[in-house]
């Protein structure tokens, strides 16, 4: 069985969407899986290439940046190239795993005997057929929905949860080493450097710090703050590539962050993690897919925020103070701070 997943969104989604490799492979063990997704992004593939038959790459920028004019030829030249190259493969199974344009389209003119999620039909329509795709089209930002978009895709395929483990657990008794990766894709999901810091102070514990390039100067910050408060401290800031991140996971008790690629690559591995959910980032749709991880959120009626709503007061951020964290370390319960749990129908819940 051959099977193309396609995928345009962010580096979290794309992580998120290993959980559906690892399913598909524990019912299909015999399949052949691909990956067609942004090139920028086709590097975080490299911690499930074992399970990958082919990874494509499209240049998203070059096709935008290509639309108009001259360019528009040799935007159609790279695409007709890169599809007909994809076209050679007669799919059994497509997947969309995403509702953009640009991944409808993908799946609209490549070779599949069955397609599943966003197709368009015309430049304006798209549509699902799948209904329980359908059902996260609709309400993929509604605060009404309450279930995460691993598990939606999960059952619109009929797959289980294959509990995937990058490494085997180790039992550790005490918490002494913590990751703390303070960067988000947006501004409004940063939890913000002081309360790192005056987090570390209750901690008391080996801080190492993590995050992208552009993510070294405020990273910077967070490392000299923790230096005044006399707190051993690494910053490995840009220095990790994701092979090496993970074999970092192997080393450290426990990762705190907010809700970014981290969170999802900590799901594969039996490491404790606490996430932080703060403005559009709604913890029932992207928490980690895996047992056992912690997380946080804000319990005030205006979270989850609308995507492209600019809040002036941030409201939900004076609400996840470094104390309400330092209790979920300890182990302490409050009404905000949850726990992912597998049940008996084998899907997570919290």
């Amino acid at each position: 069985m051959k099977i193309l997943l396609i995928n345009f969104q962010r580096t979290g989604d794309i992580f998120q969407s290993f959980q559906i490799i690892f399913a598909l492979k524990r019912k299909y063990p015999e399949s052949k899986i691909s990956y067609l997704t942004n090139s920028v992004h086709a590097g975080a593939l490299d911690i499930v290439a074992s399970y990958l038959d082919k990874v494509y790459s499209a240049d998203y920028m070059f096709i935008f940046d290509n639309l108009y004019g001259k360019k528009l030829v040799k935007n159609f030249l790279y695409l007709k190239n890169l599809t007909e190259n994809i076209k050679k493969e007669n799919f059994d199974l497509i997947v969309n795993l995403n509702f953009s344009k640009l991944s409808a389209i993908f799946t609209s003119i490549l070779k599949g005997k069955i397609k599943e999620g966003a197709i368009l039909l015309n430049s304006h329509f798209i549509t699902i057929e799948n209904k329980v795709l359908n059902v996260l089209y609709e309400n993929m930002e509604s605060p009404d929905f309450t279930t995460n978009i691993v598990e939606v895709y999960l059952k619109a395929l009929n797959l289980n949860y294959a509990k995937p483990l990058l490494f085997p657990p180790e039992k550790r008794e005490k918490i002494e080493k913590i990751i703390l990766h303070p960067g988000a894709s947006r501004e409004e999901k940063k939890w913000g450097i002081e309360n790192f810091v005056n987090l570390s102070v209750l901690l008391k514990k080996e801080i190492i710090i993590t995050g992208s390039i552009r993510e070294r100067d405020e990273n910077a910050r967070l490392e000299e703050r923790l230096i005044e408060k006399k707190i051993k401290v690494t910053n490995l800031t840009g220095k990790t590539d994701l092979k090496g991140l993970t074999e970092l996971f192997r080393e450290v008790d426990l990762i705190i962050s907010g809700d970014t690629s981290i969170v999802h690559i900590a799901a594969l591995t039996p490491v404790k993690s606490i996430t932080v959910f703060l403005g559009n980032a709604y913890h029932f749709h992207t928490y980690p897919y895996c047992n056992g991880k912690i997380i946080i959120f804000p319990n005030i009626s205006c979270y989850p925020c609308a995507a492209d709503f600019n809040c002036k007061h941030m409201t939900c951020k004076a609400k996840i103070t470094p104390e309400l964290v330092f209790k979920a370390v300890q182990g302490e319960k409050e009404n905000n701070i949850a726990e992912t749990f597998l049940t008996n129908d084998g899907f997570v819940s919290i």
